[in-house]
């Protein structure tokens, strides 16, 4: 998370965040505030906005949300849950389940994440099942009182939208595009086409990898299947309600589509 004087930014992993932050430490280089300390502060990487401290509470948020399509592939290859399983996942059960662990095909790290990474506790029953990963996740990051939400998100609340009610005010950057919505939102904020002119110019920034990290040996979307798809779907129905424009289906790409970060 960075704090700065006009804004915060909240990092959720494999979203295109390290492109975001470093671009916002470099706009803001050695600018001091008015009181004559860092108008850019550093606070826990990965904190989600239920702990934005209260000297920031009431700036406008910023974060970047990622298509859980290319997510899920991004987060099989960067590895991380090889070595850093959660405290409350069953051990033993995840090996009687998946033998082979760590070592899964994409279709059983989509099936692992949501049967055993999913870490918000109880939830109301639901009629099509559980939610996933990415919409546990999402609620974690992003809602004012994440467990209060989670505890409560029936099946009534995902139809009618009232669990949005939850979602802590944020401006969302598309990953997608994220150069072009990071400076747009940047000039609102109130910085120069000048300041932000680099913005637009830059490449990708790949986060540090952990050493289980692996290329992908084929294009993101190639990873889908009709079954993965259907599945992840209703998994992860909670996100299509937050942001309708997402694709049904990754296996047709929209037109102008770009490469994930």
């Amino acid at each position: 998370m960075l704090l700065t004087d006009r804004f915060v930014y909240v990092h959720q992993p494999k979203t295109g965040g390290t492109f975001a932050t470093d671009s916002i430490r470099r706009l803001y280089g050695k600018r001091r505030a008015a009181d004559g300390s860092p108008a850019l502060k550093e606070f826990e990487k990965h904190a989600p906005c239920s702990e934005i401290p209260a000297s920031h509470r009431g700036l406008p948020v910023l974060s970047t949300f990622r298509s859980p399509w290319s997510r899920y592939v991004s987060q099989y290859h960067f590895a991380w849950w090889k070595q850093q399983l959660p405290p409350a996942v069953d051990r033993e059960a995840l090996k009687r389940e998946y033998p082979s662990f760590p070592e899964i095909s994409f279709a059983e790290y989509v099936a692992l994440t949501n049967r055993f990474l999913r870490p918000m506790g109880e939830q109301p029953p639901l009629r099509d099942g559980p939610l996933g990963l990415q919409s546990t996740q999402f609620v974690k990051f992003f809602f004012t009182d994440p467990k209060a939400s989670w505890g409560t998100l029936t099946d009534a609340a995902l139809e009618d939208g009232s669990f949005l009610r939850g979602l802590h005010p944020v401006r969302f950057l598309r990953q997608e595009r994220l150069n072009a919505d990071l400076a747009a939102a940047l000039a609102e904020l109130g910085f120069s086409p000048a300041e932000l002119a680099f913005i637009g110019e830059a490449g990708t920034i790949l986060p540090h990898a952990p050493r289980t990290a692996k290329r992908p040996d084929r294009p993101w979307r190639e990873f889908w299947t009709a079954d993965l798809v259907a599945e992840v779907r209703r998994r992860e129905r909670l996100l299509w309600k937050v942001f309708p424009d997402l694709e049904e289906d990754p296996r047709v790409p929209a037109r102008g589509s770009a490469a994930p970060r």
